[in-house]
């Protein structure tokens, strides 16, 4: 039995040897990485359409009164009592002679057209300025390798020239060398210093052209929203109408105008100071971000002006006056911005290299002065003055380098951040195009739904305004009554569509009318034509409204919210996901509103990739 026992107890060891050095088929080492599949969307892509969303009640049908939207006088009515006309079909036309929808439109086509071209021609210019940065960079690169290498060979000759040379110059010689080493050394340190003293009235000048930029758009923004206690009162006769399209804007307007009054009151403090070699560099740090200070406050009163309703106290005219003025002082700044950017280089630049020369030419005079007052005057002096020579060219030609490195890389950056401004702009010239033609399609008051015109009202010839009958019409089809906002009312106007569901139903639905006195509760109600009829009037129905809006809107799947407004996105870059900080709006019908975090073309991933692991795994866009 013992032997069995032995027998079987070495089979075993033989088979555990055996084993060793074999790794399982399946183990992690030898695992190719599998697919992680993912989407991703553009951010400039998502699209900018808040969602809201209404319980009401279906009631049966009734007869509605047709308004138009726009101002001016009835050209023409294209509808008589007793006619049928289908949904979207021509009811009269307006002139053109009150708003100037026509002119505003080309207006906007002709801007979006303008910013293209600065887009393309600036582009142009940036991409010239860094291939001429890099271009630089490369041949002060081969400048220092060819510096050093012929250093070595110019020393040994020098030790060499020394070496043979046994008579010494003369003292005359050596007196008049000196005295030009000295003589050139004291321009050096004026023309140094008069570089610095120039430095110095830039920077007073750079900071004084701010300073009164600052000062007229605060003033012009002050009487717009009425920031100051001095202007509080001035917008009272258009007050009411300013960015009632989104009531966001006014709150973000006025905080970016304190922003920049801080921002003139550091210029203020600016302005008084002295700035020398020490501290020229840091101050000019110091005006990095003021400038976009400014930029978001002339955007914000931009906005607000675009989202603001036209009035009798507050006319198209005025309101398109005020954003031509604005984009004017953007343009005012960005002259001013590179101006300054320019001038931070260059000085920066200087700054760090001008030392080391006035101490290179000094050690030279110093080396010079021992030599003639110890009577060794000889061609070891000029031994020596090679090897100064030949280090000093070293160091200047390492601060090429250096410089040429730092221009490419502020080329970079510049190209960077104004590309970027630039398709903002683009943005903003869109958004302009699409609201013209919203207003121009106003000059055509059409059905809203197929119905019969019970009475036409309006007259060729009369003058209108936003809110005329122009006729009564009568549909068969069942309607929804809703309750919504100032805001909300504002925005919808008949014609527009909804989505509409009811006893686990969907049904499209339009828009027939809407309040413009609002209820008890400060409520506009709001009456709905439904494409089909429900199966019980009286039962409830919830209405989803898209509108328009100044911000994307992304799933809320696809932002990880860390608080009220804050949170985080996820992008896809460089073959990796790089988590993107955001600022969140409204958050309505899973939807999000992000104001700001990432840029126009990042790829923000959709997909959750909370499980994804590098070490296994390989993304891949689906």
């Amino acid at each position: 039995m013992n032997a069995q026992r032995i027998l079987a107890a070495g089979l075993s060891a033989i088979l555990l040897l055996s084993s060793c050095g074999k790794a399982p088929a399946d183990s992690p080492s030898s695992a190719e990485k599998t697919e992680f599949l993912f989407e991703t969307r553009k951010f400039s892509e998502f699209p900018r359409v808040a969602t809201v969303e209404k319980i009401g009640r279906i009631v049966g049908s009734s007869s509605v009164s047709v308004a138009s939207q726009g101002i001016g006088r009835i050209e023409s009515v294209l509808v008589k009592e007793g006619d049928f006309v289908r949904k979207g079909q021509p009811i009269a036309r307006l002139s053109d002679t009150v708003a100037n929808y026509s002119i505003r439109y080309e207006q906007s086509a002709n801007g979006l057209e303008s910013v293209d071209a600065n887009y393309e021609s600036t582009k142009i210019s940036l991409d010239k300025a860094v291939s001429d940065s890099e271009i630089a960079l490369e041949r002060a690169r081969i400048d220092y390798g060819r510096t050093v290498s012929d250093a070595e060979k110019q020393l040994e000759k020098a030790r060499r020239d020394a070496e043979k040379s046994s008579v010494s110059s003369s003292g005359s010689d050596a007196q008049t060398t000196l005295a030009k080493a000295e003589l050139d050394y004291s321009n050096l340190v004026l023309s140094n210093a008069k570089t610095i003293e120039n430095f110095a009235a830039t920077f007073r000048v750079t900071v004084s052209d701010l300073k009164k930029l600052v000062s007229t758009v605060l003033f012009d923004s002050d009487k717009l929203i009425g920031f100051s206690d001095q202007n509080r009162d001035y917008n009272n006769a258009f007050e009411a109408y300013l960015g009632v399209r989104d009531s966001s804007i006014m709150p973000e307007a006025q905080l970016a105008h304190g922003k920049t009054v801080r921002v003139s009151r550091f210029l203020d403090e600016k302005s008084q100071i002295e700035v020398g070699a020490e501290t020229i560099v840091l101050e000019l740090s110091s005006l990095d971000g003021q400038y976009a200070i400014v930029r978001e406050l002339l955007d914000w009163n931009i906005r607000l002006l675009e989202n603001s309703l036209a009035a009798t106290t507050f006319p198209q005219s005025t309101i398109d006056a005020h954003i031509a003025t604005y984009n004017g002082y953007k343009s005012n700044l960005s002259v001013l911005e590179n101006s300054f950017v320019a001038f931070k280089n260059s000085s920066t630049a200087f700054i760090a290299n001008y030392k080391n020369n006035e101490a290179s030419a000094l050690a030279g005079i110093e080396l010079q002065r021992r030599n003639l007052v110890s009577g060794e005057f000889d061609a070891k002096v000029g031994f020596d003055r090679a090897k100064i020579s030949i280090e000093a060219g070293i160091r200047t030609a390492e601060l090429a380098v250096k410089t040429a490195e730092l221009n490419l890389d502020n080329a970079v950056k510049n190209r960077e951040s104004t590309l970027k401004k630039l398709a903002v702009n683009r943005t903003d010239a869109e958004l302009q195009l699409k609201q013209a033609g919203v207003e121009l399609s106003k000059l055509q008051i059409v059905s809203p739904i197929d119905a019969t015109i019970v009475k036409v009202i309006a007259q060729v010839g009369q003058e209108v305004s936003a809110g005329t009958s122009i006729a009564e019409i009568s549909s068969r089809t069942p309607e929804v009554l809703i309750d919504v906002d100032a805001a909300t009312a504002t925005i919808l106007k008949s014609g527009d569509s909804v989505e509409v569901s009811a006893a686990g139903k969907s049904f499209s639905g339009t828009v027939v009318g809407v309040s413009s006195v609002a209820n008890s509760s400060l409520l506009h109600s709001v009456r709905i034509a439904l494409s089909d009829s429900p199966d019980t009037l009286g039962s409830a129905a919830t209405v989803r409204i898209s509108l328009p809006n100044p911000y994307p809107v992304v799933p809320v799947s696809a932002v990880k919210i860390l608080s009220e407004q804050s949170g985080e996105m996820t992008a896809f870059s460089g073959g990796a996901f790089v988590p993107v900080a955001v600022k969140i709006g409204k958050l309505s019908g899973g939807t999000a509103e992000i104001l700001s975090g990432p840029n126009p073309e990042d790829e923000i991933v959709l997909t959750d990739v909370s499980n994804f692991d590098a070490k296994t795994a390989e993304p891949k866009k689906k």
